[in-house]
């Protein structure tokens, strides 16, 4: 079984680079970096493992700049350096920031998680504040981190609507590389463009929803019951 761990960063506006620097990394695994950054040769020695992909910052428009657009992009329109992989691992750069276990998965671990649940396509982690997207939707709004306007219209468009599954943090996502998959992840990128929103959070269960995918939900802080 291949595995594929990928994060991004378009614009360093938080120094991400000097966390991936000390990655732990698990040699049955491929890890890929996708970013805008023309690197410095001390750069990509420190880096190690990773393998960087250079892409162009897409356009910036009305919803959000440039370098925000294209880490969804990479996020949810699956990068051809990745479609040979079984298994694909989403790993934000926020998590290597906070160092927490999420950012450290092991090829054993991942491996266990598709023993025990067999027949799911995709597992997230928990959100650990709110249950459902219309409660995230309110808090990103009142916080100032999703686009006003269009979250309130898009507040009255799920107005109704109840998830079968359980508010997720998308900062970490493993995907098997299927069809249904990639299709479903390409249909946040959709929704996100339709709706005019910059918070994959306040779509994600939706779009899952519409593409009859249910994720399994795990613990953020306790993958104890892996090894």
């Amino acid at each position: 079984m291949k595995i594929a761990v990928y994060s991004c960063n378009f614009g360093n506006y938080r120094n991400e680079f000097a966390y991936y620097y000390n990655t732990q990394f698990d040699d049955n695994i491929d890890y890929f970096l996708f970013t805008d950054r023309k690197l410095h040769q001390n750069e990509m020695i420190k880096l190690q493992k990773w393998k960087v992909c250079h892409m162009n910052t897409l356009p910036s428009d009305h919803i959000m700049d440039g370098s925000r657009w294209s880490s969804k992009y990479v996020k949810f329109i699956l990068p051809a350096e990745l479609s040979s992989y079984d298994i694909i691992v989403w790993i934000d750069n926020k998590r290597f920031i906070e160092k927490d276990n999420m950012n450290t998965l092991t090829y054993d671990q991942i491996m266990n998680i598709l023993h025990t649940y067999p027949k799911r396509a995709i597992f997230n982690v928990n959100n650990l504040h709110r249950q459902r997207i219309q409660q995230e939707l309110q808090e990103t709004i009142k916080i100032g981190y999703e686009n006003e306007d269009a979250a309130n219209k898009f507040l009255e468009v799920v107005k109704h609507y109840t998830s079968t599954f359980g508010l997720t943090d998308t900062c970490v996502i493993i995907r098997k590389n299927t069809k249904q998959v990639n299709e479903a992840f390409a249909y946040c990128y959709e929704v996100m463009k339709t709706y005019g929103l910059k918070r994959d959070q306040n779509i994600y269960n939706y779009a899952m929803d519409s593409k009859n995918i249910t994720p399994m939900l795990l613990d953020y802080y306790d993958l104890s019951f892996l090894y």
